[in-house]
C-alpha cells in the first residue's frame, strides 16, 4: 500500500541586491530571483502543491507625500513686511504623520519670510489644529487676508481632510476664523501591503477575482518602523500549475491595497516562502 509524504522547498527572497536577486526596480517594489544549480523541480507525479509566506518583513516608510503628485500647500498673506505675498510650500518626499507635516509647513512657511508675529507676539499665517473626536484638522486663520488654494491637482489637500476649494476672503472678519475640514484626514494612505510573485498567477482572490497574491500583510506599525509578518496561519495558495515544471526564474511584487506598486523609499524587504507538496512512496 503507498503513503503519501510531504515534501517542500523553502526560499528567503530578499530586496537587497547585494543578496543574489535581479532586475531590482528603482522603486524597490519590484525584484527577480534567478534558482541556480538546477533549479526548483516539483515532480510530474505530485499532489497538492501550495505556496505560503511563512513570515516577511517590510519597512513602513511608503510615502505619502510624493513630488510632482502631490506635496505643495499654496497660501497668500502677509510677509514679515505686511506685504502681500503668494506662498508655495514643496514639501520633501516622505512618510508623514499629522505632527510632521504640520510643522514641516510651519518651518518652509518661516524660511520664505511669511509673517510668524504680531504686536510681539508669535502669530504666524495660521494653525492647525487637530480634532481627535473627529479626526478632522481645523485650520485656524490668523489674519483676514490669509487665502489657501486647494483647487491645485498637486496639493495634499486630501490628506489634510479638505474638498477642491479656495478658502479665505475674511476681509471684514473677526480673526482668528476657524475652518473645518470637509472629512477626517487621510495620512495612513495605504491599509495594507501585498506580496505578489510569479509563482502563481491564482493567488488569493481578491473580491471577484484572483491575483498573484501570495499575503496580505498588515500595517501595525509607527511610520518608519518595520513590519515583521508572522501569522499563525498563513495563507495557503494552490500551486498544482508546478507540478512536473522546473522553475528557473520568478518576480517578487510589493503592492499597495490597490495592488498597484509601492516605493520603499530605499528599504529592503524580505519574505520567507514556502513551496510544499506531496509524493506517493
Amino acid at each position: 500500500m503507498s503513503n503519501w509524504i510531504k515534501d517542500e522547498v523553502t526560499i528567503l527572497v530578499n530586496s537587497n541586491p547585494e543578496t543574489g536577486n535581479n532586475n531590482v526596480t528603482e522603486d524597490g517594489s519590484f525584484f527577480s530571483i534567478r534558482l541556480e544549480d538546477d533549479g526548483l523541480r516539483i515532480p510530474r507525479d505530485a499532489r497538492n502543491c501550495t505556496i505560503q509566506v511563512e513570515n516577511a518583513s517590510i519597512w513602513y516608510t511608503t510615502p505619502n507625500i510624493i513630488q510632482g503628485k502631490n506635496s505643495k500647500f499654496y497660501i497668500s498673506g502677509p510677509d514679515f513686511n505686511d506685504v502681500l505675498q503668494n506662498f508655495v510650500v514643496d514639501i520633501p518626499q516622505g512618510l508623514y504623520s499629522s505632527d510632521n507635516l504640520i510643522q514641516t509647513i510651519e518651518q518652509e512657511l518661516l524660511r520664505l519670510g511669511a509673517k510668524v508675529e504680531a504686536n510681539g507676539k508669535s502669530l504666524p499665517l495660521l494653525d492647525f489644529i487637530p480634532d481627535l473626536p473627529t479626526g478632522k484638522i481645523k485650520l485656524k486663520i490668523n489674519y483676514p487676508n490669509v487665502t489657501i488654494d486647494f483647487t491645485q491637482p498637486d496639493t495634499f489637500r486630501d490628506i489634510l481632510g479638505f474638498n477642491s476649494q479656495i478658502i479665505g476672503d475674511f476681509i471684514g472678519q473677526i480673526v482668528p476664523v476657524f475652518v473645518t475640514a470637509d472629512f477626517p484626514a487621510r495620512f495612513n494612505q495605504i491599509d495594507y501591503y501585498l506580496i505578489n510573485s510569479t509563482l502563481t498567477n491564482e493567488g488569493l482572490r481578491i473580491n471577484n477575482r484572483y491575483t498573484n497574491t501570495l499575503a496580505r500583510v498588515l500595517i501595525d506599525v509607527e511610520p518608519g518602523a518595520q513590519i515583521v509578518y508572522s501569522p499563525n496561519h498563513p495563507s495557503t495558495i494552490r500551486a498544482d500549475h508546478l507540478i512536473g515544471t522546473h522553475l528557473n526564474t520568478f518576480d517578487m511584487i510589493l503592492t499597495d491595497d490597490r495592488n498597484e506598486r509601492v516605493s520603499t523609499q530605499g528599504e529592503y524587504w524580505s519574505a520567507l516562502i514556502k513551496i510544499s507538496w506531496f509524493i506517493k512512496v
